[in-house]
């Protein structure tokens, strides 16, 4: 339950959302607590089974993304590497001595993917 809560107050950034009703702030925080739900999934699996396939665990629109917009073009073929690789897109550097992500670079490099998923989408419309 804590792992939940700092990943909707630190990641996610819960209170930095300043709506000023309650009709605009339910829907955003229903969403936000869907992604933290599954940022807390991503992150245990990562965890506890590195070797995890991402193909079975993560969508397959979001790999095929990452994999065309990461600057280092790589391989992901866990979710350890899915998790690592988001949070490239966050900042983090992922050297030896980093240790893993943490909330607020795991989040950044989602926000990151998902912008680039709905241009990817977009495109797909127009053309």
């Amino acid at each position: 339950m804590e792992d939940y809560h700092k990943c909707l107050k630190t990641g996610l950034g819960v209170e930095r959302r300043r709506y000023q009703s309650r009709d605009r702030l339910e829907p955003v925080i229903g969403v936000i607590c869907i992604q933290a739900v599954r940022l807390l999934q991503l992150r245990d699996v990562a965890r506890r089974s590195p070797s995890t396939p991402a193909k079975g665990f993560v969508p397959q629109e979001w790999l095929a993304t990452l994999q065309r917009i990461r600057k280092r073009p790589a391989t992901i073929g866990t979710v350890r590497d899915f998790l690592r690789a988001v949070a490239g897109l966050g900042g983090f550097l992922g050297r030896k001595c980093d240790g893993e992500p943490g909330w607020l670079t795991i989040w950044r490099g989602l926000e990151t993917l998902l912008i680039a998923l709905r241009g990817y989408r977009q495109q797909k419309q127009c053309g």
